[in-house]
């Protein structure tokens, strides 16, 4: 049987294939600074109506799309709501928790 194990200069060797990633983050860092900031949307009388009497509507296990602001721009989240705080104002889905006051659009996309 033969035995196919690496010697420690074999190692030696076969680490100067591995990437190298001298600037660690950087990259992370440059996508973040492209990113425009978007400014907050006031929402109308009308549309904060509605959007009080959907919150109403919702329960825990409802599948449901919103749209929030969140660090300088507004992001989508689609699934299964998992908690409602009245108490502090606010939904989690999954395990995002938006601040009612956050919440630009509500939509219910499935009552369990």
């Amino acid at each position: 049987m033969h035995n196919t194990r690496l010697s420690d200069e074999d190692n030696a060797r076969a680490a100067q294939f591995v990437p190298f990633a001298a600037l660690r983050g950087y990259y992370d860092l440059i996508r973040e600074q492209e990113q425009v900031a978007q400014p907050r949307h006031e929402l109308t009388t009308e549309e904060s109506a509605a959007l009080s009497s959907t919150l109403c509507k919702i329960r825990p296990r409802m599948i449901v799309k919103v749209t929030y602001y969140d660090n300088d721009s507004y992001r989508t989240v689609q699934g299964i709501v998992t908690e409602i705080n009245s108490a502090v104002h606010c939904i989690e889905i999954i395990k995002t928790e938006i601040s009612f006051d956050d919440i630009s659009a509500l939509t219910i996309l499935s009552i369990s």
